[in-house]
């Protein structure tokens, strides 16, 4: 484990040697720029393969996998111009805004040094903290949204898709794309003051959740998105993400009576959950 990250390390200076000294314009551009480069590159490499599956239907053994099959089968190409604007517009200009807000809040903090890479165990406490933020956070932030008062001039942009595709992960309104999806996510950053490193590590995580738990695909060994799915089909159930906040508060009561809670399960075999849990049909 030495060698692994006395290895890592080495790897570590040689990158900072080519981004300049460590001083705040320099922390500042990894945080900002790089930051702004992994997550919306892995968000459009990633949505971009569920996309090619969605429009080609191909591979077509991974078709029977798709939660709402009768649903955006084919797509809709006029809706999905409209989805790439708005998440283009809010990932360069909503993006850039939050990311310039938050790196002067950790100007003003204090950057931890990036000079050495986290131990493992500091790795793991502060990944943990962000996940733990970001579950509160995008909890209650959500849920706020659904208010009667406020759905329709803001949370309904998202919701136009009840049976959502990849890209529309950061498909919303530009005012909820700053409050939902990215203050939940600095908040962890902000409290933790963890090194860049491990924000690029949590970053990526929350994209790959985002636009995993959005693609209605329930596919082998990944998460399942039975959860997210079900919220989109009906709305008023499962504001959280990990689930432990619907818990408590009895959000996922219609959740856990539906034939799609029994379905919410990492599946280690080939064969698609609903020939697993078959619907019954006296039920529908």
């Amino acid at each position: 484990m030495e060698t692994v990250y006395n290895n890592l390390q080495s790897n570590w200076e040689v990158f900072l040697n080519l981004v300049g000294n460590e001083d705040n314009s320099a922390v500042g551009m990894l945080w900002v720029f790089g930051s702004f480069a992994i997550t919306t590159g892995f968000y459009w490499v990633l949505s971009g393969l569920y996309l090619f599956m969605d429009i080609t239907g191909r591979p077509k053994a991974l078709q029977k996998y798709r939660i709402q099959k009768d649903r955006n089968n084919p797509l809709d190409m006029q809706k999905l111009q409209v989805v790439i604007k708005q998440v283009l517009f809010n990932q360069f200009v909503m993006g850039a805004f939050s990311a310039v807000v938050f790196h002067l809040l950790m100007k003003h903090q204090g950057y931890t040094s990036v000079e050495k890479l986290p131990s493992l165990f500091t790795f793991i406490f502060h990944i943990g903290g962000c996940l733990l933020c970001n579950e509160v956070g995008a909890y209650y932030i959500h849920r706020f949204l659904h208010h009667k008062r406020i759905y329709k001039y803001i949370h309904k942009v998202h919701h136009e898709y009840t049976a959502p595709i990849a890209a529309t992960a950061s498909y919303c309104h530009p005012l909820e794309y700053v409050l939902n999806n990215l203050s939940p996510v600095y908040l962890g950053l902000y409290v933790t003051n963890c090194h860049v490193v491990t924000g690029w590590v949590y970053f990526a995580w929350v994209i790959f959740n985002a636009v995993h738990e959005h693609s209605g695909y329930h596919l082998p060994f990944l998460p399942s998105t039975q959860a997210h799915d079900f919220h989109h089909a009906k709305f008023n159930v499962n504001y959280g993400i990990i689930g432990l906040l619907d818990w408590m508060h009895g959000t996922d009561a219609t959740f856990r009576k539906n034939i799609a809670f029994k379905r919410h399960k990492r599946l280690f075999g080939l064969k698609p959950v609903d020939e697993i849990y078959p619907a019954d049909r006296k039920r529908l």
